[in-house]
């Protein structure tokens, strides 16, 4: 799921890619596997630090748009733009790292990902 932030639509796909993450989970849980149900956790834990790292970003570069004039070059209002695409960088390592871990039938442990979702 966590591919579908890399869908050309900018700022949906990144939301949208989260939110999902996020709503696998439950019904991962449902099926009672412990493994399945603990990368489902850990990666909607990531999803979730996903948007919010996202929407922190939106509004730090809303926040800049009410300063005063005269700032000239790229930062500090870019911050965000190179925030993001470290985001998607890092976003892709982790997708591909967790795919990887659960193909192999092991938990991936991500210590980026705020743990939002508590374990039972």
């Amino acid at each position: 799921m966590g591919f579908l932030a890399f869908i050309p639509i900018p700022v949906f796909s990144v939301l949208v890619a989260g939110i999902v993450m996020a709503c696998v989970y439950p019904s991962a849980r449902k099926k009672g596997m412990p493994v399945a149900t603990e990368n489902a956790r850990r990666a909607a834990n990531w999803g979730l630090t996903i948007v919010a790292y996202f929407v922190l970003s939106a509004v730090y570069m809303i926040g800049m748009s009410f300063l005063p004039e005269g700032r000239t070059g790229f930062l500090p209002t870019g911050w965000p733009i190179i925030g993001f695409v470290a985001l998607a960088a890092i976003h892709l390592t982790v997708t591909i790292m967790g795919m990887v871990a659960a193909r192999k039938g092991i938990v991936f442990r991500n210590v980026l990902a705020i743990p939002f979702i508590r374990r039972r």
